[in-house]
């Protein structure tokens, strides 16, 4: 028995574009009992995970107090396996064979352009370990559906958040986008469902209640992150932000249109065969060597990302999966 602990990221995309590691493992070993530690928000989708024998949830303290916490609950196992893709050098203070750190910060793999998910491929000497989640949830899919749609059909989502605020394109043009794609014809009888979590209320009632047409259902804030899960793979579309939802989307293996500006559409673009990613005409670089520029506070810097783009690049691509 290979026991093995991965500690993953505080962020959902991060974990969910890292998620294949499980299987990996899983494959490589023929018996393996795996823990996975994470932070609070993808831990409400990984604690399904049928590939996971624990989860342990990193709930953030103040003077990184939740490192020693997550210390103490594995210090008493003797691990095979730690893989410390945090780059937090706590598997030095437990006991392991092996210890993996932070694989994607070397030098020898710190290169720009190239995704995420095959840096990690690389590093592991595979050909691809792409996401995955196998994900066991006992409530019944049409349960979900109608507590959510209402027997709804042709469902296009649209998540318009992001973890940070100059990754957001404007509320402005995602309301003037969907404005559009519903006078197209290639989105006749189609609905529109707004997903986002409570912290993107605002945005998701401000497009609500701008729209004239009944045809856009606002969920933001409203399903939990499982139920999201299952109400994007009954989807036709996604369009969103670079988001942890974006790359929930593309692991679904529905068409996923996400939107770049400051985050590089080369390493993170949403992964999968059905995948678009439309970004700004500056690169990341440029929009965050601007003066006064902060993760926390610096707002729109996706503006330059039209809303015509948008459009035209989504019908097309629609069309080639509709």
């Amino acid at each position: 028995m290979k026991k093995i602990l991965i500690i993953s990221s505080n962020r959902l995309g991060d974990s969910i574009l890292t998620s294949g590691l499980i299987n990996y493992f899983r494959s490589k070993y023929k018996k393996t009992e795996i823990t996975f530690a994470c932070g609070e928000l993808p831990s409400l989708l990984f604690k399904y995970c049928s590939n996971i024998d624990k989860v342990i949830v990193i709930k953030k303290l103040k003077f990184s107090l939740h490192w020693f916490f997550l210390w103490k609950k594995v210090v008493l196992e003797f691990w095979d396996i730690i893989l410390d893709l945090r780059g937090t050098g706590i598997s030095f203070f437990l006991f392991s064979k092996k210890r993996i750190i932070n694989p994607l910060h070397t030098k020898k793999y710190k290169e720009k352009k190239v995704h995420k998910v095959a840096l990690l491929s690389k590093f592991f000497g595979e050909k691809l370990i792409p996401p995955n989640l196998d994900l066991n949830y006992k409530v019944e899919k049409e349960e979900i559906l109608n507590k959510y749609l209402s027997h709804s059909k042709n469902i296009v989502a649209i998540a318009p958040g992001a973890n940070w605020n100059a990754k957001q394109w404007p509320k402005e043009n995602f309301l003037l986008l969907l404005k559009n794609l519903q006078s197209n014809h290639n989105f006749k009888n189609y609905n529109f469902i707004l997903l986002g979590s409570k912290n993107e209320l605002e945005t998701g009632n401000f497009i609500k209640l701008n729209s004239k047409k009944k045809n856009i259902i606002n969920l933001v804030g409203l399903p939990s992150l499982i139920e999201i899960y299952f109400l994007l793979k009954e989807c036709k579309l996604f369009i969103g932000n670079d988001s942890g939802l974006m790359h929930l989307a593309a692991v679904t293996g529905i068409p996923t249109i996400g939107l770049f500006g400051p985050s590089d559409k080369y390493q993170y673009h949403p992964w999968g065969e059905k995948i678009l990613a439309l970004s700004t005409p500056e690169t990341p670089e440029t929009l965050m060597n601007k003066e006064n520029f902060s993760h926390k506070n610096t707002v729109n810097l996706m503006k330059t990302l039209t809303v015509k783009t948008v459009t035209l690049n989504t019908i097309t691509f629609f069309k080639k999966y509709k």
